[in-house]
């Protein structure tokens, strides 16, 4: 008792910052203690707490919403049981005096409010924009080129069906969802490459060096298998450990900015098997062509991580 008391009042008083999570405890054990000359302070207590465990942590929910915005949006409701945990603690002798008809008619209008706000509210603002990053994807491999937007999902403008039909769908270099039209090729695009300058095989393992080729492209991925099993890439004078005899899953190595262009990269594998590897090079900006379809962006949209890009895709066997 002592200790939490302390601790709440060194949460308030405290140079340099406030321990939220003490606060509501403290509040609780101030009302326990006060309650032996005043017996409703308990309940008094019990309700300040939840009020501020309320304003402390909403906006702490209300950014992990955010956070969790691209997806999986349901892990926001484990998260606000946690979060409510505490009250429902706190609050104990509260909710066991009150009558069960009212606490299931209370939180039932409690819900119908939020859903309330939620309908009426906008879902996209000047303060809460939409992601919407628009790309020209080639497959120089299959030869065919797509319209990609990547967003939460929310259907296209109907502005978009001129360049339709669009469908939800992955690229082959990324697992995220997307929409995806067909479109015409890029007059003149080229896509990154390798030179491959040695081989060097050894039992089960294996060292490859090779010189990067950006053909234009302002950042470059090599994407490999869970096959490759690699264990570190680097340049010369600078290896980075990335995995071990055990590593698994796919594998992404990026490079971004001019220096690429020429590079030489040395990649060791725990494999010695010829491996499929997939070059992605991406230049900000968009074809020509695509002026209808950032014109006809929604108002609160803008691209979010990465800009609008032209991407070009080829593969090489090493």
């Amino acid at each position: 008792f002592v200790f939490l008391l302390l601790g709440g009042a060194l949460a308030l008083f405290a140079p340099g910052g406030i321990i939220y999570f003490l606060i509501p405890p403290a509040i609780v054990l101030l009302g326990v203690a006060a309650a032996r000359r005043y017996p409703p302070a308990e309940e008094i207590g019990a309700v300040a707490a939840a009020v501020f465990l309320f304003l402390s942590w909403s906006e702490l929910l209300g950014g992990l919403e955010e956070l969790f915005s691209p997806g999986p949006l349901w892990i926001v409701a484990p998260v606000a049981a946690i979060v409510i945990a505490p009250l429902l603690i706190e609050a104990q002798r509260l909710f066991a005096r009150a009558q069960r008809r009212l606490l299931l008619i209370g939180s039932a209008l409690i819900a119908l409010l939020g859903w309330i706000v939620v309908a009426v509210t906008p879902a996209y603002s000047q303060d809460h924009q939409q992601r919407f990053t628009i790309e020209h994807v080639t497959d120089f491999a299959s030869r065919r080129s797509n319209w990609s937007v990547a967003n939460d999902g929310a259907r296209l403008p109907h502005s978009y069906e001129k360049w339709g039909p669009w469908r939800r769908g992955k690229l082959h270099f990324s697992e995220r969802q997307r929409w995806l039209a067909p479109a015409s090729p890029v007059p003149g695009l080229r896509p990154p490459s390798v030179e491959v300058l040695e081989i060097i095989r050894n039992g089960n393992e294996q060292r490859v060096r090779l010189r990067l080729k950006s053909n234009g492209a302002e950042r470059i991925m090599l994407l490999a298998s869970n096959r490759a099993h690699i264990r570190s890439v680097g340049v010369a004078g600078f290896m980075r450990p990335i995995g071990d005899d055990d590593s698994s899953g796919k594998f992404t190595i990026t490079c971004t900015g001019r220096s690429c262009d020429g590079a030489e990269l040395a990649i060791d594998m725990y494999s010695a098997d010829p491996i499929t590897f997939t070059i992605v090079g991406a230049r900000n900006g968009l074809p020509p062509g695509a002026a209808p379809l950032v014109g006809a962006r929604p108002p609160f949209a803008r691209p979010q991580y990465i800009p609008d890009e032209t991407i070009a895709v080829s593969y090489v066997n090493l």
